[in-house]
């Protein structure tokens, strides 16, 4: 009976292992946004600036249902109109047109996050990007990642009282295994 029960628990251990083996999804992307429209609150609505940020965000999680990805993971980012840096912890999802994001396929995702503050130099607020993409397989196990967004975020400046609100257009560009 124990004999039953120790290769019945070894089997269960052996498909969870095999599960995580092959729905693990990992994904980096280095991305450049156009901002169109920013404002500061302290400087009144009226004030837009314009600018480009760059950031790199890097993804782990798990498909489920072979065309739905959860990942979450960090990324870095620097505005550079007003030269501030966030780094957001990242909540990511993304629905695939073919299994496991394979065979070139395209994908719709919705990425979210809370940058976190790092005395001065990373500033507190959250990010939200919408956007499609496309996966250009290279292999089973990489692929290469070409994505346009929208991207959303919000900054909050101590210091200074105040917030900016940060709208613009992106492309991003990666590797995923």
């Amino acid at each position: 009976m124990a004999l039953v029960i120790s290769f019945s628990a070894f089997s269960q251990d052996s498909e969870r292992s095999n599960f995580f083996k092959e729905n693990y999804t990992s994904t980096t992307t280095l991305g450049i946004v156009g901002n169109y429209d920013g404002r500061f609150s302290n400087e009144g609505e009226s004030k837009i600036q314009k600018g480009l940020a760059v950031e790199v965000n890097t993804l782990h999680g798990l498909f489920f249902f072979n065309y739905v990805s959860v990942s979450v993971g960090l990324g870095i980012d620097w505005n550079i109109d007003r030269t501030f840096w966030t780094l957001p912890v990242l909540a990511d999802l993304r629905v695939y047109f073919n299994e496991h994001g394979n065979d070139n396929s395209p994908f719709v995702f919705l990425q979210m996050g809370k940058n976190i503050q790092i005395n001065n130099v990373f500033k507190e607020g959250r990010p939200v990007k919408l956007g499609v993409g496309i996966t250009l397989e290279e292999s089973e196990r990489l692929q290469y990642i070409l994505e346009m967004h929208k991207k959303f975020k919000e900054v909050v400046f101590i210091g200074e009282r105040g917030f900016y609100n940060v709208t613009g257009f992106g492309v991003s560009f990666g590797i995923k295994f």
